[in-house]
C-alpha cells in the first residue's frame, strides 16, 4: 500500500501514526544503497528484548532505520532518507503479515497496523441466485418467432388434444415432422431457432399451454449449455416448464428428448450427458412422463458423435439424422410407450 513517491501528508492520512505499533527485538538491518531499502539479516535471538510501544511513525522509522554504515548515507538529504523509510515500511509490512507475525510476534523487525486499521478488500456482493434460470432479459429476441406462430394460428389454428413438439432449431428444421408421424392426427411444431430451455419455460403459455395438447415433447437445453448455463440450471428450467404443463394440463404426457451430441459442440459432451442424466432422474419420479434417449444412439462405436448424421455445420441434423430420430421417437407417441425410457440401439450405461 505504501509508495516512496507518496507525499508525507497522504501517508499520515492513510495510516495515522498513533495506529502503528513498532515491534523490534534487534536492530540488525543492512542498507542496500542501490535499492534504498533496509533488509533484515538474521532472526533475533530468543532472549532479545521486545519493544512494543506506540510511537509516531517518523520517530519509529528514524530509530529502526539507523544505518550501520553511516558514511554511506552521510550525503543523503532529508527527502531521500524519508523515501528510504517509506520503502522499509512497504517491505516490512507485507512480509510480516505474510509470515503471520502479530503485534507482539518474534519477528526481527515488523511494522504492523493494529487490527482496526487492516485494509479489507472491497468485495462486491454476489447477486442472489434466481430460483428460475429463465428469469433473464433476453426473451425479446424470440418475439418475432412467436409473432409468426400467432399469425399462422389466425389462418389455421391447430385443434386441441394434439402432439406438440417444442424446442430449438432441431425441432424447427424438421422438414417432414407431421409426415414422419402421420399416425397421429394432430402434430404441432413449435420449434424456434436458437431457443433455450429457459426461453421455452418463459413462453410456455404461448408455445404450449394455449394449444392444450395431450402430449408435449421437449427438445432444448443444448443452447443453454452453449451460453454458459450449468446442467443444474437446465434441469431447473425443465422442472419449471414441467410444473407449468402439469398444473394447466394435468392429463398431458410430458416427454424430454435428450440433448443430442453435436460434433461442433463435442467440448460440451460431458455437460450434455450430465444434463440428460439429471432430467432422466427427475422424470423417473414424475408420473405420466417419458425420457427419450437420442444421445447414445448418435454416438459411434468409439464413443464420439457420428458425423454422418449432421449437416456440414456439424450442428444440425441431415435426413439420416432425422430418420434415426423418427425411428426412436415414434414408439413414444400417442397411447404407446407408457412412462418407460428405452432407447433403440443405446449402449448399456
Amino acid at each position: 500500500p505504501f509508495s516512496a513517491a507518496m507525499p508525507q501528508n497522504q501517508i499520515s492520512q492513510a495510516y495515522p501514526p498513533q495506529e502503528w505499533r513498532l515491534v523490534s527485538r534487534q536492530t540488525n538491518l543492512s542498507c542496500d544503497p542501490t535499492m534504498h531499502t533496509y533488509l533484515p539479516l538474521s532472526p533475533p535471538p530468543h532472549h532479545s528484548i521486545s519493544l512494543a510501544a506506540r510511537t509516531p511513525i517518523r520517530s519509529a522509522l528514524a530509530r529502526a532505520c539507523k544505518p550501520h554504515h553511516s558514511s554511506s548515507l552521510a550525503a543523503r538529504t532529508p527527502r531521500s532518507r524519508f523515501a528510504s523509510a517509506l520503502a522499509l515500511v512497504a517491505f516490512a509490512t507485507p512480509v510480516s503479515m505474510a509470515l503471520g507475525f502479530s503485534g507482539t510476534a518474534s519477528a526481527e523487525f515488523s511494522l504492523a497496523p493494529t487490527p482496526s486499521t487492516f485494509f479489507k478488500p472491497r468485495v462486491s456482493p454476489l447477486p442472489a441466485p434466481s430460483k428460475d434460470p429463465s428469469a433473464d432479459t433476453t426473451h425479446s429476441v424470440w418475439r418475432p418467432d412467436l409473432d409468426v406462430f400467432a399469425a399462422s394460428d389466425k389462418v389455421n389454428r391447430p385443434q386441441q388434444g394434439g402432439v406438440l413438439f417444442v424446442g430449438s432449431s432441431t425441432i424447427r428444421m424438421w422438414p417432414n415432422l407431421a409426415q414422419d408421424f402421420r399416425q397421429q392426427p394432430i402434430i404441432i411444431n413449435r420449434g424456434f431457432g436458437g431457443s433455450t430451455l429457459a426461453a421455452c419455460n418463459f413462453f410456455a403459455t404461448e408455445l404450449v399451454l394455449q394449444y392444450r395438447p395431450s402430449q408435449v415433447l421437449i427438445y432444448a437445453g443444448e443452447n443453454d449449455l452453449t451460453i454458459g448455463r450449468s446442467p443444474q440450471d437446465v434441469m431447473q428450467s425443465f422442472i419449471h416448464l414441467s410444473e407449468q404443463v402439469r398444473a394447466e394440463l394435468p392429463e398431458a404426457r410430458i416427454a424430454f428428448i435428450s440433448i443430442k451430441p453435436s460434433p461442433s459442440r463435442k467440448h460440451l459432451l460431458m455437460a450434455m450427458q450430465q444434463t440428460n442424466r439429471l432430467i432422466e432422474g427427475y422424470l423417473e419420479k414424475l408420473p405420466n412422463s417419458q425420457y427419450i434417449d437420442t444421445h447414445y444412439p448418435m454416438l459411434g462405436s468409439n464413443g464420439k458423435p457420428r458425423d454422418d448424421l449432421f449437416l456440414a455445420d456439424m450442428l444440425h441434423m441431415n435426413e439420416t439424422g432425422y430418420a434415426l430420430w423418427q425411428e426412436i421417437i415414434a414408439p413414444y407417441l400417442g397411447n404407446k410407450g407408457g412412462g418407460v425410457s428405452v432407447a433403440l440401439s443405446s449402449p448399456v450405461r
